[in-house]
């Protein structure tokens, strides 16, 4: 069961708070935890961070949303010009996020 418990925590993407609280359940260190327990193929392991993007960028947008990677390699085929313009667009849509979220304080 303990085997079961610590992968799953990982698998789903438990928090920080909650991976000390299950290392401490399990009178382990988070480091050790992660030792013993953080099995996840490539894949697992890049899925948190494609959710979170998801989220992120695409919760409010009916369009498809590509995977991580599939995004990135399309961007490192853009010509300089393009890519310039999107990293642009994208850091201003990030301003304009920082200052609603600013305004709602």
């Amino acid at each position: 069961m303990r085997y079961f418990w610590a992968t799953w925590g990982f698998q789903v993407g438990l928090s920080d708070i909650e991976l000390r609280s299950l290392a401490y359940m399990m009178g382990h260190s988070v480091d050790t935890l992660r030792r013993l327990y953080a099995k996840l193929t490539p894949v697992e392991q890049q899925q948190a961070i494609e959710d979170a993007i998801t989220i992120r960028l695409c919760s409010d947008s009916d369009a498809e949303v590509l995977p991580l990677s599939k995004l990135l390699r399309a961007v490192h085929h853009l010509a300089r010009g393009d890519q310039k313009q999107l990293f642009q667009h994208l850091q201003q849509l990030l301003d304009e996020g920082g200052e609603s979220q600013q305004k709602t304080s």
